[in-house]
């Protein structure tokens, strides 16, 4: 996969079984989403990487959720999500990701979902600070590995208060926390 032969040697792909990824959504994202992704799902389903931390997602299963979190990008396509509930996704040919301790979207201008995931998502010091890689690695020591419904989130969420560390975390349903959060804009 040369496409993002810079992420799987940082974000190696999990070992385990995931929920695979139907014919007629492959083809129905195949205009939207770049192949190496259509790839993946083909041969791995909506599969982790990174223990977790990095998961592919069908579109369809956090699609009302993004549409909740990013209301400015109306018919935007969800395609990755980290274990703390960031999405990214496609809007209108760019990318953009949605940080769910500050509730806003960055967006990635003149970037492909690769170079996101090559550049943007690879280096420590950004996995640490926009993703909060460092806080996962410790919850995942304390509480386990997330499923594909789940993610680590903060109780109570930043935005109310609550505290911006690993004893914060806890494991939730990732569409119920992405609901709750878009109710705190």
């Amino acid at each position: 996969m040369d496409e993002i032969d810079v992420f799987l040697r940082r974000h190696p792909k999990d070992e385990g079984s995931f929920p695979p990824a139907a014919a007629t959504t492959i083809d129905k994202y195949s205009s939207r989403l770049p192949g190496f992704l259509l790839q993946l799902w083909k041969e791995n389903g909506y599969c982790s990487f990174s223990k977790g931390f990095f998961w592919l997602v069908n579109p369809d299963d956090l699609a009302e959720e993004t549409a909740a979190v990013a209301p400015d990008f109306k018919g935007a396509l969800p395609a990755l999500r980290t274990g703390l509930g960031a999405v990214f996704f496609e809007h209108n040919g760019a990318w953009h990701s949605y940080d769910p301790v500050y509730l806003d979207v960055t967006s990635y201008e003149n970037f492909s979902l690769a170079d996101v995931m090559n550049y943007s998502v690879t280096a420590d010091e950004s996995l640490n600070e926009y993703y909060y890689h460092h806080l996962y690695k410790k919850a995942y020591k304390r509480l386990g590995p997330v499923s594909y419904d789940e993610c680590y989130g903060f109780v109570p969420a930043v935005a109310l208060g609550g505290e911006l560390a690993a004893d914060s975390l806890q494991k939730v349903k990732l569409r119920e926390y992405l609901q709750i959060l878009s109710q705190l804009e």
